[in-house]
Order: structure tokens, then C-alpha cells, then sequence
């Protein structure tokens, strides 16, 4: 019965230490996966900044420098809350958009409900509205 126990124990860790090793090889695989689609990443962004710079564009290439060294500021733009005011902070921001939708989402059921004789009767009257010639100025 100790026997078995240890047999047991000893299977085990080496079942551990099979998936142990298989997880840092495919650990190494991710890693070396990401570095080489960050270094092609670079090397197309400084392609299209040496396109740039032959085609003398140079707000491209200022945008793709500042890109590539990071100086990139994120753009946050505000949200207003009802009362007008300009929320501009992470937290104020998400809590205005669930304020929104929640109400936008969530609103009672309509109380007249449109059936099929509705329909029917709508589609009747707008192919007997003339729509007529459009005029520059309706345009």
C-alpha cells in the first residue's frame, strides 16, 4: 500500500514536470513569437518613414518618429454629464456612458404596439408620396 502511495507520488511529478517543461517551451515560443512581430513592426514603420522622407512628407514622418520614440501623448477627450459639466477622469467617464446607456437600454415597452395592418397601411401611404425633382437647395 506505501508502495503504491509512492508509486503514485512518483508518476505524478513526473506528469508535473512533463507539463512543467512542455509549458516553458511553449513559454519561449510566445516570447520569441512576440519579439519577432514587434522587430517586424519597426522594420515597416521605419520603411514607411524612409518613404516619407524620399516623397517629402514630412507630418508622416513626424507622426511615425514620434511613434517610434514613444513621445505619442494619448489623446483622453471628456464626456459632459447631464448637468453640462466636462468629466474628463477615467472612473467619471465610464460611470456617464452607464449612465446613458442604462437609459437609452432600458425604457419601457411602447404603448400602442404595431401590427401587420399598420404596416401594410404605412407602405401603402409612402409609395403615394410624390417625391418629385430634387432641388439644389433641398440638397
Amino acid at each position: 500500500m506505501i508502495d503504491e502511495r509512492k508509486e503514485i507520488k512518483n508518476r505524478l511529478e513526473r506528469i508535473k514536470d512533463r507539463l512543467n517543461e512542455e509549458y516553458k517551451q511553449k513559454n519561449k515560443g510566445v516570447k520569441k513569437s512576440a519579439r519577432e512581430d514587434k522587430r517586424k513592426w519597426y522594420n515597416m514603420m521605419a520603411e514607411d518613414a524612409e518613404k516619407a522622407a524620399e516623397n517629402v512628407r514630412s507630418k508622416e514622418l513626424y507622426n511615425i518618429t514620434k511613434i517610434l520614440t514613444g513621445e505619442r501623448k494619448r489623446q483622453h477627450t471628456g464626456v459632459k454629464s447631464k448637468e453640462g459639466e466636462l468629466k474628463s477622469e477615467r472612473n467619471d467617464i465610464l460611470n456617464r456612458w452607464v449612465e446613458h446607456f442604462s437609459e437609452v437600454l432600458n425604457r419601457p415597452d411602447p404603448l400602442h404596439l404595431i401590427s401587420e395592418e399598420d404596416v401594410d397601411m404605412a407602405e401603402i401611404i409612402i409609395d403615394e408620396i410624390d417625391l418629385g425633382e430634387w432641388t439644389v437647395a433641398e440638397v
